[in-house]
């Protein structure tokens, strides 16, 4: 296990975990209590494993052989893997859909909040029936440190916080389903956002799973969908954004929704939008999403 300034940067179980300092991570965490159908004639566990070493192998000749970047082939790699592994998450499960309970997906949802500005910046998630998807932003832990003072005791790397998160919620959770147990597999799949555009991707992916799962039609109709808030507004009436920007919020709401001035209607070709529909817009986006797509000039 490879550490620096004794924190875990790299470890394996059965999956690779890869855990910058400060990143952007994506995390999925299953029931410890789901029974997957066989896959390919396997059992999960067999399952992960195999696809784990076929990652895992896929790298290591990444590395060994001559490509003009091995990174991006890297990613390409896990990508796949994340999508057999994500195939598997969808499969049926018996009916074990304990986080379809209200009072079970709430006590998960505010667990997540708990820590929110705290040792992450809680930037989206989705508890879907047997799964939850989290978004978080770590770097909230390391602002104003330099990169020799980040340590063990002043940063918490993301396998604590899933660990803050998965147990304590396991305890409350038990009592509410009068069991007892293991309430979470005792691994979670991560990755971390290489860039602004991949990590609107992924918060796409993340709020948009009840869509892709038939359980509603419009993302916001999922009530345990969260898409995180901010309280920026210091510059929210003059700002104007860039066609990439534009391009990103309505990915996200149509005009429709967007604009809740009916007297202004937006226009995609000026990339000026209402004063009210850019209060609309801070209200509901994090700055970690937005910022990057806004123009210098005020």
């Amino acid at each position: 296990m490879r550490k620096t300034n004794t924190i875990n940067v790299f470890y394996k179980q059965s999956l690779p975990h890869i855990l910058p300092i400060g990143a952007t991570f994506f995390v999925t965490c299953r029931l410890n209590k789901t029974n997957f159908i066989r896959l390919n004639n396997s059992l999960p566990q067999v399952y992960m494993k195999k696809i784990s070493d076929e990652l895992e192998a896929k790298i290591f000749e990444i590395r060994t052989s001559y490509f003009l970047n091995p990174e991006a082939e890297i990613y390409k790699q896990q990508k796949i893997f994340f999508k057999k592994f994500d195939a598997a998450l969808d499969k049926v499960y018996d009916g074990i859909d304990y986080l379809k309970n209200d009072e079970v997906a709430q006590i998960i949802a505010d667990r997540m909040h708990k820590y929110d500005g705290k040792y992450y910046d809680l930037l989206a998630y989705c508890i879907m029936p047997n799964h939850v998807h989290l978004v978080i932003d770590t770097s909230v832990q390391v602002q104003g440190l330099k990169k020799d003072e980040i340590n063990a005791e002043n940063y918490k790397q993301l396998d604590v916080i899933m660990q803050l998160i998965k147990g304590g919620s396991s305890f409350e959770i038990n009592k509410v389903l009068n069991q007892t147990g293991k309430f979470w597999q005792l691994e979670s799949y991560d990755h971390y956002a290489r860039s602004v555009e991949e990590l609107s991707r992924i918060i796409w992916y993340v709020v948009n799973n009840p869509v892709k799962a038939k359980l509603v039609k419009e993302w916001t109709d999922f009530p345990f969908t969260y898409c995180g808030r901010s309280l920026w507004r210091a510059a929210k009436a003059t700002r104007y954004f860039s066609s990439a920007g534009i391009t990103l919020i309505f990915s996200f709401f149509p005009p429709r929704n967007t604009s809740n001035c009916t007297a202004c209607p937006i226009d995609f070709s000026s990339n000026n939008l209402c004063k009210s529909s850019i209060e609309f817009i801070f209200d509901v986006f994090n700055p970690t999403i937005i910022s990057p797509f806004i123009n210098s000039e005020l």
